[in-house]
């Protein structure tokens, strides 16, 4: 018999924006060689989601009431855990999806070492060694080890 194997990715990807935080959000569990009798379990922060597996996969809901905890600019890991009827555990390739809490704008000052982030809607970013993103006066790029990130106007730490 074949491994099975499990995904977990949240609806809100790698950066949790503070918009999102208030706000329910999802994730995404996909499975292969699970049958439709398992359940995935799935975790973090101490929270613990279980889901009856349907054709593969299942949708966990997250409500905001566990999201608004999360503390602003932490990095936080889900975990997926899910085994077929034989017992066997189910293995990557998203055992653990790591995902951080975008500070809230205000809360810090570029001169104080705060971080900008980057978000793409479409694609999670992970680690990148090359990027280039322009929109909305922020002009960002990463070459090598080498970031450079022009804003027009104002700077205050916070999503942009």
């Amino acid at each position: 018999m074949t491994q099975p194997s499990v995904s977990a990715i949240p609806s809100f990807g790698h950066l949790l924006t503070q918009d999102e935080k208030a706000q329910d959000q999802t994730i995404d569990v996909v499975t292969t060689n699970i049958e439709n009798t398992q359940f995935v379990t799935v975790s973090f922060d101490n929270n613990v989601f279980v889901e009856q597996m349907a054709n593969n996969s299942a949708t966990i809901a997250v409500g905001s009431t566990y999201l608004t905890p999360l503390i602003d600019a932490a990095e936080y890991t889900i975990n997926a855990s899910v085994s077929n009827i034989y017992g066997d555990v189910a293995i990557g390739p998203t055992t653990a999806f790591q995902f951080t809490v975008m500070p809230a704008a205000g809360s810090g000052s570029t001169t104080g070492g705060a971080a900008i982030h980057v978000r793409d809607e479409n694609i999670p970013l992970g680690i990148v060694t090359t990027f280039n993103f322009t929109g909305l006066g922020v002009t960002a790029s990463v070459t090598g080890q080498t970031a450079r990130v022009s804003v027009a106007g104002t700077l205050d730490a916070g999503e942009y």
